[in-house]
């Protein structure tokens, strides 16, 4: 296993060496191909961003006060209490 794995040193050989000893290493050969694996990579680091930037998004409503019910709603112009009309 590659302990420095910075991107200036790191090469796509050097990550295809270390996803081909990881695979070996928990016996995954027989049901993964590395692309499949690259795959199911990438999508969990997607999720991780998209956590990371919820994270983000409720500590400023924290620091803000703001109920976290709000977020993302745009405040209506309707005075309280006021249904918008229905289009019939």
């Amino acid at each position: 296993m590659v302990t420095d794995m910075t991107d200036e040193k790191t090469t796509i050989a050097d990550l295809k060496k270390e996803i081909t000893e990881f695979c070996s290493d928990r016996d995954w050969d027989q049901f993964h191909n590395q692309k499949d694996l690259a795959i199911g990579i990438a999508n969990n680091l997607v999720f991780l961003a998209v956590l990371a930037a919820l994270a983000v998004v409720v500590v400023r409503a924290v620091r803000k006060k703001k109920p976290l019910g709000r977020l993302g709603k745009k405040k209506s112009k309707l005075p309280a209490g006021e249904e918008p009309k229905s289009e019939e």
